[in-house]
C-alpha cells in the first residue's frame, strides 16, 4: 500500500531532473550528429532538407558569399543551444518542485520572493516609521 506513495513522493521527483536533462541533451546531440552525417554525405540525401546538406552545398561558395554557409551553421547553433537551455530550465524547475514536495523549501511567489510569514509581517508593520504631514499655511505663490 505504501510502496506507490514512496515511489511517487520521493523517488520519481528526484529522478525527473536527470531524465529531462538526458532527453534534451540527446535531442541536441541528435541534431548535431544528423547535420554532421549529412555534411559528410552519409546522412539524408538532397530531396530531404538538412542543415548539414545546406552547409555542404555552400562550401564551394564560402569565399565569395560567407552568409550562404553562415545561416545554416547559426541555425544549428541556435537550435542546439535552445534545447540545452530549455533542458536546464526544466531541470531547475523540476528540482525546485522536488524540493518543495519534499518540504525542504517553501513555495515561491511569481516575483521570486517567498511569501512572508505572519511574524515577519508583524515586524515590518512595527518598524514602519510615520512621518509628519507637510501641511503648511504658506502657499507657494505668496512665498
Amino acid at each position: 500500500m505504501r510502496d506507490p506513495w514512496i515511489l511517487f513522493r520521493h523517488i520519481l521527483p528526484n529522478c525527473l531532473a536527470p531524465i529531462i536533462v538526458t532527453t534534451t541533451l540527446g535531442i541536441a546531440t541528435s541534431i548535431i550528429v544528423e547535420a554532421t552525417l549529412s555534411f559528410l554525405g552519409l546522412g539524408t540525401q538532397p530531396p530531404t532538407p538538412s542543415w548539414g546538406w545546406d552547409l555542404k552545398a555552400n562550401v564551394a561558395f564560402i569565399q565569395a558569399n560567407v552568409w550562404l554557409s553562415l545561416f545554416p551553421g547559426l541555425a544549428i547553433f541556435v537550435t542546439v543551444l535552445g534545447f540545452n537551455l530549455f533542458g536546464d530550465g526544466l531541470r531547475d524547475a523540476a528540482r525546485s518542485a522536488a524540493e518543495v514536495a519534499a518540504g525542504r523549501r517553501r513555495p515561491q511567489r511569481a516575483g521570486g520572493e517567498a511569501p512572508p510569514s505572519a511574524r515577519a509581517r508583524a515586524r515590518w508593520e512595527s518598524a514602519r516609521v510615520k512621518l509628519p504631514s507637510r501641511k503648511s499655511s504658506v502657499s507657494p505663490a505668496s512665498a
